[in-house]
């Protein structure tokens, strides 16, 4: 039977080989993707679409509430 060691030195082994600059570096772009993502959404837009899914929302709750008043026991 074999001794089992915790934590697992081969993950340490292997996370020391990081190269952190270039981690940094990837992070930094990506930040530079998502900012850039948000600049151009149209966020009129956006806000229009969900005041226009919550009133749906809203009258299809309603109706619900309603047919459920209405059930029998």
């Amino acid at each position: 039977m074999s001794k089992v060691k915790y934590p697992n030195p081969k993950f340490f082994r292997l996370k020391d080989h990081m190269n952190l600059k270039l981690q940094g570096e990837n992070l930094k772009e990506l930040g530079g993707i998502i900012g850039g993502m948000i600049k151009d959404t149209d966020w009129k837009a956006v806000g229009a679409a969900v005041k226009k899914d919550a009133v749906a929302f809203g009258k299809r709750a309603k109706m619900e509430a309603g047919m459920f008043a209405k059930m029998s026991n």
